[in-house]
């Protein structure tokens, strides 16, 4: 008998007991019991009737007891029977749960295989750089120009001159041509000329408006702190004084 048939029948043999409320040992005391109270009854019988009327009295009782051992032995077989099919059915269910866990485990194991295969492929593929060039704009500024000045004595033989103003003006900012530099003084002054550094050539014109000296540059564009240069002259001691300037494109 295989180790597997010989299980399952021990196991059904477990259920049946289980089932019944007893255990063999029970059933082995039991049947013990009987046949030490029938073997000391039939000694008595014996002894008092003999051995010929007992023997007549044993032998109707001897057979009402095999038929109820047979029955008894019909109903144990037939619940134990129940208790095989109990169990098989029991081992098939459990079998088919095994099965779908199984099934369970095995699409678990391919998603975190397939995790895995993406993962592996990151890793060792280099990644792509990308560059994009963003233009930012530059910051808004605010339009400003300066005006600084410079005394000093005529270096020109300008009529009625005794001393000069150099009023030294820029911007922060382009200022396209043509364009205007003014300067108003604090006092009546002497026009002289205007120049602008690193500039080249240039086109200019000059006009005396009251206490302020404009200048008209047509050409070439003023860019950002280049520096503009206008000189006044005094005709007295005191030395005319820069109040405002500004440069405009006109």
């Amino acid at each position: 008998m295989s180790d597997p048939l010989w299980n399952l029948l021990q196991r059904a043999k477990e259920s049946q007991l289980s089932s019944l409320g007893t255990t063999g040992l029970a059933v082995s005391i039991a049947a013990g019991l009987w046949l030490i109270r029938a073997s000391i009854k039939l000694r008595r019988e014996i002894k008092h009737k003999g051995w010929r009327e007992v023997r007549k009295d044993w032998k109707s009782a001897l057979k009402e007891g095999a038929i109820g051992v047979g029955l008894t032995a019909i109903v144990w077989f037939s619940l134990f029977a129940w208790n095989l099919h109990k169990v098989v059915v029991a081992d098939y269910g459990e079998l088919h749960s095994l099965k779908d866990q199984v099934a369970t485990l095995q699409r678990e194991r391919d998603i975190l295989q397939k995790d895995n295969d993406d993962l592996t492929r990151k890793l060792t593929t280099k990644p792509t750089l990308v560059t994009k060039t963003i233009q930012v704009p530059a910051p808004d500024i605010k339009k400003q120009c300066w005006v600084a000045q410079h005394f000093g004595l005529p270096t020109s033989n300008k009529n009625g001159a005794v001393t000069a103003t150099a009023v030294i003006m820029h911007c922060n900012y382009r200022i396209e041509a043509p364009y205007v530099a003014a300067v108003e003084f604090d006092r009546d002054f002497i026009p002289g000329g205007v120049d602008v550094p690193s500039a080249g050539s240039f086109q200019s014109g000059t006009d005396k408006q009251g206490k302020v000296f404009v200048v008209s540059i047509g050409a070439p564009t003023l860019p950002p702190e280049q520096v503009v240069i206008l000189t006044v002259y005094g005709s007295t001691d005191q030395y005319p004084r820069p109040i405002r300037g500004e440069i405009r494109a006109q």
